[in-house]
């Protein structure tokens, strides 16, 4: 099991653009070498890095769905980008088990190029900023959580 579930919602809301997931790739069909380059920022040096993977995934001897991969699965629709861009992202930071917990706003600044913003909705009630680290590339990532002053009539029960 690996906790990465900040990277692959991000890339559910990526998959809803079409041309800007594609962009993340530079072939657009099967690689017969098995090698893809992958188009990822790099918050920390502020420019876009190329990732090159091949399609070799990790696998287990557990029985399984989907051949038994470990940790992203094709779609329905047999689409494999989602195994190919995990991997890619795996990559740039080390290692899969470095993608066990994150945060979606590093992730959708990785798979944009653009600043993110993250919204701590556990402390905007009491208005307080609260830093958090994520280690992106060579050097700690750091952002700060913005607080978000609302009153959402569902959620209130006083």
């Amino acid at each position: 099991y690996l906790g990465d579930c900040w990277l692959v919602s991000s890339f559910a809301a990526i998959a809803e653009f079409p041309d800007r997931l594609r962009s993340l790739f530079k072939q657009t069909t099967l690689a017969e070498d098995g090698r893809y380059d992958v188009r990822l920022y790099d918050p920390l040096a502020e420019e876009w890095v190329v990732v090159t993977i091949d399609d070799r995934l990790p696998f287990s001897k557990r029985p399984g769905r989907y051949g038994n991969l470990c940790f992203a699965k094709p779609t329905k629709e047999n689409e494999f980008w989602t195994c190919l861009l995990e991997k890619a992202v795996a990559k740039f930071v080390k290692s899969y088990h470095r993608l066990d917990g994150g945060f979606e706003c590093v992730a959708m600044e990785m798979l944009t190029g653009k600043p993110s913003l993250c919204v701590a909705l556990d402390t905007a009630a009491n208005g307080t900023h609260r830093p958090f680290t994520y280690e992106c590339g060579r050097e700690p990532f750091t952002a700060r959580h913005a607080t978000v002053r609302m009153r959402i009539e569902a959620f209130d029960a006083q």
